[in-house]
């Protein structure tokens, strides 16, 4: 991995947090992430504000990226292998572009 940007989120893991994921909440923190392993493709359902939404193949490569992705919408990338769900804008403050790596770290998070 080529200096990967080390970004820190909360895994979805259960069936619970899979299926909910930020349904319900009215925004993110702008240190909020989410991360969906085994996933290629998301729905802004019942959403209420945009996200960014990076999918990121098995190297920890970004493949797509959704910036402000509207609710209502859905996304999807059959290259990747799992999705970030970052606040809106959070893509750009990091720089993040098509092909750059991405570390996920889950250490500090609840």
């Amino acid at each position: 991995m080529k200096n990967p940007i080390i970004i820190e989120a909360v895994e979805a893991k259960s069936f619970k947090k899979r299926a909910l994921g930020l349904i319900g909440r009215h925004s993110m923190n702008d240190a909020d992430a989410i991360c969906f392993p085994r996933c290629r493709a998301i729905h802004m359902l019942f959403m209420r504000f945009p996200i960014d939404a990076l999918f990121i193949d098995r190297e920890g490569r970004v493949v797509k990226i959704y910036t402000e992705l509207k609710p209502w919408r859905f996304a999807a990338s059959w290259s990747a292998s799992k999705v970030l769900e970052l606040p809106a804008g959070r893509a750009s403050h990091y720089g993040l572009k098509r092909g750059a790596y991405v570390q996920i770290d889950f250490t500090n998070c609840v």
